[in-house]
């Protein structure tokens, strides 16, 4: 094939990702014009139940970037600490290592091994997820979590909706420490938990905490050691990597992806 003609494929290509994805819907991320607001995927599938029953997890699509979307958890999945701690004693008098980059903390090498292996399993679909500086899945991040792109509000403290998240029974059930570990906090009026968001107090705060979103929706933080915190993942999905198999995107009949491997490899110069 001429370079001319490969060149032409590949623009062919490009134009068919960018074509409606599936039964007339074009993957895109929030939209504050459109009802509903968030397309949704279901992939994977992790413990829901109390007793560890698994079920479909569903995401929310932030944004589609190129060839990439930004997926955030519609749920709380899990809970765990920051930095492994399971002595009450210890964790009081903050006798436990320091981070300077979320990457070497005990949550960053739990989501991206036992986490994501628990979701995906032998799932190829897990071959189409980005492995980003913080990971292949992680907690969104303070600037993300204050982008009215993805949805969000612009505003730390007060009440924020569009950030509040209900968590899974399963998650609501765990207690990492029985001595002394307190289980997911869960406000009542709202029946939202809160969940680790990226961001580090400053070096003169003793560097002991990370950021969280609370119950309400503000951002806050806890102490690395918190064990009533819990995890809601986000993941980069590489959109040449799979295409859309089944569904319309809603909450009710969210889009299913099948992995495909890169489309366009072999289109290239």
């Amino acid at each position: 094939m001429s370079r001319f003609l490969k060149l032409l494929s590949l623009c062919l290509a490009a134009l068919l990702l960018a074509a409606p994805a599936a039964f007339g819907e074009e993957l895109r991320g929030y939209s504050k014009q459109l009802k509903p607001h968030y397309q949704y995927v279901q992939m994977g599938t992790y413990p829901y139940e109390a007793d560890g029953t698994k079920r479909p997890v569903l995401w929310q699509i932030l944004s589609v970037d190129g060839h990439e979307a930004l997926l955030f958890c519609d749920i709380i999945l899990d809970v765990h600490q920051v930095i492994l701690c399971d002595s009450k004693k210890d964790s009081e008098n903050r006798n436990f290592r320091r981070l300077t980059d979320y990457t070497q903390s005990d949550l960053y090498a739990w989501m991206n091994s036992e986490m994501l292996s628990t979701l995906f399993g032998d799932d190829p679909m897990v071959r189409a997820l980005v492995e980003t500086h913080n990971g292949v899945m992680y907690p969104l991040t303070d600037e993300q979590m204050l982008t009215p792109a993805y949805g969000y509000s612009a505003g730390r403290y007060g009440e924020y909706p569009e950030r509040r998240c209900k968590a899974t029974p399963y998650a609501k059930s765990i207690k990492m420490y029985p001595d002394w570990g307190q289980k997911l906090y869960v406000y009542d009026s709202y029946g939202t938990s809160p969940y680790w968001v990226i961001g580090f107090k400053s070096k003169t705060e003793a560097n002991i905490m990370m950021q969280l979103c609370g119950y309400d929706g503000h951002l806050s933080w806890g102490v690395y050691t918190r064990t009533g915190v819990g995890v809601r993942p986000a993941l980069t999905l590489d959109l040449n990597m799979c295409t859309v198999t089944g569904g319309s995107g809603t909450v009710e009949d969210p889009f299913v992806f099948t992995f495909t491997g890169d489309r366009y490899a072999d289109l290239l110069p």
